[in-house]
């Protein structure tokens, strides 16, 4: 496929392993010469060469990363600025691959891991030639592939043969990414685990955090954490960055409409019950976009090297929180003046009512072969798919009765919370024979139920939804938020059996892809 535009990073940064190192030097120098005035010389040495062969760190540049992602997850903006941040040691290609792959849920780790691998492999040899060695026996020199199934909950990490990582690190380096991708973060998980890889790849045995030579050893562990804590710092900056932007631009989308959403509240009919709900909501509209914009103005304010900071994290993370709301009840507003006045444009309006139902019934479908195959579940299962075809043929009647004015907007908005609530209720039901059929203890039972809870207000599409703008983000329980939650419950719960039983997959192998391939790279399941 064809490369994405490149976009070169200007203002290389300072290398602040040189600082690291150089202290290290320092510090063993100290040391020594307090110690042991013999050895003092020794160790300085040995220290100051390793500031003299300290590789030139190399951010990523844009044209050397190749994006394919047939997934479809990836914000290719985002991946750009998370990217800048990431420096190795010499100058690396990355390779980003997202795809949506047959399903492996029937298979144990190590042979979901061989396939993983193996379609990864696959793909390089019919598409990307130039990311395998001249033999095709190992991946290209130079090279790092990052790759994610976000259906099978796959992440892997390959590598080429110079830039070699032990079977640990690539473990270590995948679960780095862990955490945003349980969270549906796709873009930070690829990010994440990239700038792990970088950490790692190349890294002189004197930067181990491991490392104790005499009385060296602070120096030198320091400068190993304090490469650590810079990076970590690195990573940081760019979540509370991306969160600034995001917010920038719901705020944008607000300010700009904010004019119009006021008119259209002033004739929003206050007769309906959720019409009423929405204008409270509505209340002191304006002074909030205010003060998100001021909010936003502060935070921009801020040094870019203190974003890694806390307060300046969790202060953005909740003005992008904050302004997506605001953005989410301005579309509310416009679809509740449309569609309860009639006004025109109101079918469009009345399409966005339904929508996050209509998405729900579809995911009913995937949904029997994701559960466990028990005579409890496959019934709580059969009742949902019977409710579908119930609801699906009620949605298309209220959209007539709505055209044929036989029912009015607000009546149908009643009906359509119904039906959500009936939705809810039997996805509850399969939630709790889910539960008992796959848990051995109460223990696993907690876990399960935690993640559900924990997954059960997000997956909301709310754009425009006056439902969703008006009742608490867990009043309904989707389809689409309860797989998130079950997947991510049973991947716990597994771990924990697997952690009991002293098992484990190392997540190496290619499966029969691989024939006499040897390329280094692993994936697991997060």
């Amino acid at each position: 496929m064809p490369r994405p535009q490149s976009a070169r990073l200007e203002d290389p940064r300072p290398l602040p392993a040189r600082r690291a190192l150089a202290a290290a030097a320092l510090s063993a120098a100290a040391l020594a010469g307090a110690a042991a005035p013999a050895l003092a010389l020794p160790v300085a040495g040995i220290a100051a060469s390793a500031v003299v062969a300290a590789p030139q760190a190399a951010a990523v540049e844009w044209q050397d990363v190749e994006l394919v992602d047939e997934a479809g997850v990836v914000d290719p903006e985002r991946l750009r600025r998370g990217l800048a941040e990431v420096e190795f040691r010499e100058p690396t290609r990355v390779a980003v691959v997202t795809e949506r792959g047959p399903d492996l849920s029937g298979l144990d780790d190590d042979r979901a891991s061989q396939a993983f691998n193996g379609r990864v492999l696959e793909r390089a040899r019919a598409e990307h030639p130039d990311w395998l060695s001249a033999d095709g026996q190992t991946w290209a020199d130079g090279l790092v592939i990052v790759a994610l199934d976000p259906d099978n909950r796959m992440l892997g990490l390959y590598v080429g043969e110079d830039r070699s990582l032990s079977t640990d690190q690539l473990q270590d380096v995948r679960e780095d990414g862990y955490e945003a991708a349980r969270a549906a973060k796709w873009t930070d998980a690829l990010v994440d685990v990239t700038a792990s890889a970088a950490e790692l790849i190349g890294r002189p045995w004197w930067q181990h955090p491991g490392l104790w030579i005499g009385a060296g050893a602070v120096g030198l562990v320091g400068a190993g954490a304090g490469a650590a804590e810079m990076a970590a710092r690195r990573k940081k900056r760019g979540r509370t960055q991306a969160d600034l932007e995001s917010a920038r631009g719901h705020l944008t989308a607000v300010t700009l409409e904010l004019d119009a959403t006021e008119v259209n509240a002033s004739t929003v009919p206050a007769d309906s019950p959720h019409a009423a709900t929405l204008l409270e909501r509505f209340r002191g509209f304006r002074e909030r976009t205010l003060d998100a914009t001021a909010e936003q103005q502060r935070l921009e304010a801020v040094p870019e090297k203190d974003l890694h900071r806390r307060e300046h994290r969790e202060a953005a993370a909740a003005l992008r929180a904050q302004t997506a709301e605001l953005d989410g009840l301005d579309d509310a507003i416009g679809a509740a003046n449309a569609l309860l006045n009639r006004h025109p444009g109101w079918p469009a309006a009345w399409d966005l009512q339904t929508a996050p139902l209509r998405e729900d019934l579809e995911a009913v479908a995937e949904l029997r072969d994701a559960v466990t195959d028990t005579p409890s579940v496959q019934a709580a299962v059969a009742a949902l798919e019977s409710f579908r075809a119930e609801a699906s043929g009620r949605l298309d009647a209220l959209g007539g009765d709505l055209e044929a004015e036989r029912v009015t907007p607000a009546a149908a908005l009643d009906e359509l919370d119904g039906l959500r609530g009936r939705l809810t209720s039997l996805v509850g039901s399969v939630a709790e024979a889910e539960i008992t059929a796959f848990s051995d203890d109460d223990e696993e039972r907690r876990i399960l139920r935690e993640k559900l809870r924990s997954r059960r207000g997000t997956h909301r599409a709310a754009r425009g939804s006056i439902l969703d703008s008006t009742l608490p983000s867990d009043a309904y329980w989707t389809v689409v938020a309860f797989n998130a939650g079950h997947r991510a419950g049973e991947r716990s719960v597994q771990e924990r059996r697997e952690a009991a039983s002293s098992s484990s997959s190392s997540g190496t192998g290619y499966g029969s892809s691989g024939g006499s391939f040897s390329g280094t790279g692993s994936s697991g399941r997060f």
